[in-house]
């Protein structure tokens, strides 16, 4: 009970393999729950940088947006760019993108 409630709210792997560790190797049920207890309260102690958040959630668009100006800057100034150099530009956002894969 108390082991879904805490992954309703957390879904990150590691918490899970925490939990998950925790319940097969602790026979106790009153440890389990003080073990978990102060894994979730170790996860909530970590402070964050709000600004450095929304960055990193915005990771994607911020490096689509550099490229973009990039591109009508050398465009604008009549900065000759090869197809090549273009396509690594860009191909390297659309690799980033389908490596980080949707919203992870």
């Amino acid at each position: 009970m108390i082991k879904d409630f805490i992954k309703g709210i957390f879904t990150g792997n590691t918490i899970d393999k925490t939990i998950d560790i925790i319940e097969k190797r602790v026979p106790d049920r009153d440890k389990q729950n003080e073990m978990i207890r102060d894994v979730m309260v170790a996860r909530e102690s970590n402070k964050t940088n709000p600004i450095l958040d929304g960055i990193h959630k915005l990771g994607r668009q911020i490096l689509i947006g550099v490229v973009v100006v990039f591109h009508i800057y050398t465009i604008l100034n009549d900065i000759d760019i090869s197809l090549e150099e273009l396509g690594f530009l860009y191909g390297a956002v659309s690799l980033y993108t389908a490596l980080k894969g949707k919203g992870r």
